[in-house]
């Protein structure tokens, strides 16, 4: 279990499949990640930072009140993610 004060952080990772990023109360951050298909972001209520991650597949993004990003590419912007 990680303290109230830590941020969960997910970067500089190459993943096979899909990354998906879903249902987190605190904040997380998804940086410079690699992914082979997907990459989803659902369902966050903390901030969520997105930055400068290559999806080959979809980058998909909904219902995250507190969302930043920039610097991303896939396939396909899908959601929350078709706005920027």
């Amino acid at each position: 279990m990680m303290s109230s004060d830590s941020l969960p952080f997910c970067g500089t990772n190459g993943f096979g499949g899909t990354l998906q990023v879903n249902n987190n109360d605190g904040a997380v951050s998804i940086v410079a990640n690699s992914v082979d298909g997907n990459l989803q972001v659902n369902n966050n209520t903390g901030a969520t930072d997105i930055f400068y991650n290559a999806a080959n597949g979809n980058l998909q993004c909904q219902n995250n009140p507190l969302i930043s990003w920039s610097g991303n590419t896939a396939a396909k912007l899908q959601g929350q993610c078709a706005g920027f």
